[in-house]
């Protein structure tokens, strides 16, 4: 069994479990364990290197470097979204996991339409800004109480 799918069964075996899953704390720690989940897929992508963005030959590893962090991202926030939030903890989770982990989605699957298109030069900088928006998205999660979904890969 992988790694996200005993994430997901202990998720959803905690959530039938009793009522943790609506208070804070049982929240961030479903959500850690689905996180923990995408990161662990997410490092098997390797690191994003500079070198990716700079030949031609490379645009198939470079597409299928933000082809699967979009994937796994876009799934990961899916299945936070999907779990069920403590009363009156929207706004706070709209800033401290939702908003910034869409943030990076949105700018990775923005990347990623770039290197598909033909003859569209992806500069070096796109990568930079994406590690600059997982930098961002740090902060306001450990300010929240998360470990696992502070990190993003």
């Amino acid at each position: 069994m992988s790694a996200r799918c005993l994430a997901v069964c202990l998720v959803l075996a905690a959530g039938c479990a009793g009522d943790d899953g609506r208070s804070k704390d049982g929240f961030i720690a479903d959500a850690d364990a689905l996180c923990g989940a995408a990161s662990a897929q997410l490092a098997g992508l390797g690191p994003l290197r500079p070198a990716l963005f700079e030949a031609s030959e490379q645009r198939r590893g470079l597409e299928r470097w933000f082809s699967g962090f979009v994937q796994t991202l876009g799934d990961n926030v899916a299945e936070l979204r999907a779990l069920e939030r403590p009363e009156g903890e929207d706004g706070a989770l709209g800033s401290a996991l939702f908003g910034p982990r869409e943030r990076v989605l949105s700018h990775a699957s923005e990347t990623l339409a770039l290197v598909r298109a033909n003859g569209t030069p992806v500069a070096s900088s796109r990568g930079d800004e994406l590690r600059a928006k997982i930098a961002a998205a740090r902060a306001p999660a450990i300010d929240y109480g998360f470990e696992d979904c502070a990190e993003i890969g």
